[in-house]
């Protein structure tokens, strides 16, 4: 592979981004290989740049070669300082970003991404993520912070359920109250017109689906890969003039999205169970601090799911949280979704052996969260008769 040059004086004095354009670059290779068939993108070009002056004759002569290095563990490879991932996974597995290089590129602070956001250096999937969070912001200033916090609970709620919308959809938001002008900004926002064809198919798992060369393919396999024509969770779905979520809304927030609404579920089919022991479940109270508040007769707990592959990012993410005014809880829980445990069975021992979790606050498996919600209910039951 030839190096270019002419990028050698602004790498030496740039080496503390190389990681960060590297995992852009190789997301914006993977996810948009049309628009990059033929070139590479430029922070890609940049980090190869740092890493072959490291290398030296070391360097990979071909780029399918380089593209070999990056479905290795960058423990033994990668030359330059990294920060916020764990060297002992790779960035590519099967031509995708490793789940654990998904969760580095969509966890960049924002202040970070907005430098990079006018050079051609974000994947639009980063982009959608960013729409994200100035929707979040946008709540945050209006003035009715009660109305601010229904339209925002409404609508994130809306974004986990509907991986595909047409009109009838959105007509569900208009019911509940959302203002027209709000309506269509979550479409343009959140979703992408879908023109290839009015038959598709959704699992009922990971949400709509793509018919690439016969096989139906999910926005990430190895969350879900069973797709087998005729298993009970493929449905078929006709419908007219639909639109699909855009790949980062559908990647960040609709797939982590389903262990917080099978547990919403369970929490608000309680309540309705024991109404005067569960008196409130709230859904991302203070527009997102956290993900539940369940309001007990006798106490109030914190809720946040946390669906994050690297068992030792989870540990540097735990911490006490959001307790002021409306936030107000006597236990935090920390929830890992069931799915990460079948892929990683001790998972939770090894967040624990990097990290002193002790009550009030909680690491728990969404199984063992929602056998304790049941739990309280029925000790509240019995402490009242």
């Amino acid at each position: 592979m030839v190096i270019e040059s002419g990028f050698i004086h602004r790498v030496m004095n740039n080496l503390d981004n190389v990681f960060v354009e590297f995992v852009l670059g190789i997301a914006l290779l993977t996810q948009e290989q049309n628009q990059w068939s033929h070139t590479y993108p430029p922070g890609l070009i940049h980090a190869m740049n740092a890493i072959a002056l490291q290398k030296k004759g070391a360097f990979p002569k071909t780029f399918s070669a380089f593209l070999d290095w990056c479905g290795k563990p960058l423990s033994g490879w990668f030359p330059h300082k990294v920060n916020d991932f764990n060297t002992a996974y790779a960035l590519l597995d099967n031509g995708q970003l490793t789940e654990p290089a998904s969760d580095y590129l969509y966890g960049l602070p924002n202040e970070l991404l907005a430098k990079y956001e006018d050079t051609g250096f974000l994947p639009e999937s980063v982009l959608d993520n960013l729409a994200m969070v100035r929707f979040i912001q946008l709540m945050h200033n209006l003035e009715n912070m009660d109305e601010a916090q229904h339209r925002y609970a409404l609508i994130r709620s809306f974004l986990i359920e509907y991986s595909w919308i047409s009109r009838s959809e959105l007509l569900t938001l208009k019911r509940q109250g959302i203002p027209q002008n709000l309506i269509d900004q979550v479409k343009t926002d959140f979703y992408i017109q879908e023109d290839s064809t009015d038959t598709f198919y959704v699992c009922d798992r990971c949400g709509i689906l793509r018919l690439i060369d016969g096989q139906l393919i999910g926005i990430k396999p190895t969350y879900c890969d069973d797709h087998a024509s005729g298993s009970p969770h493929i449905r078929t779905v006709e419908v007219f003039n639909y639109s699909r979520l855009k790949t980062g809304i559908h990647l960040r927030t609709f797939i982590p999205g389903q262990a917080e609404r099978k547990i919403f579920e369970a929490a608000e089919t309680l309540q309705d169970s024991f109404p005067d022991h569960l008196t409130q479940v709230v859904r991302y109270p203070g527009v997102d601090a956290y993900d539940m508040r369940l309001v007990f007769r006798d106490e109030v707990w914190a809720v946040d799911v946390k669906d994050i592959a690297d068992p030792k990012m989870l540990g540097t993410k735990i911490h006490r949280m959001p307790s002021h005014s409306g936030l107000e809880h006597d236990k935090a829980f920390y929830v890992v979704p069931d799915r990460r445990l079948q892929l990683v069975p001790d998972y939770l021992n090894q967040v624990r052996r990097r990290k002193s979790i002790k009550p009030p606050l909680f690491l728990v498996s969404q199984e063992d969260f929602c056998a304790r919600m049941q739990a309280k209910c029925d000790d509240l039951v019995r402490a009242s008769r």
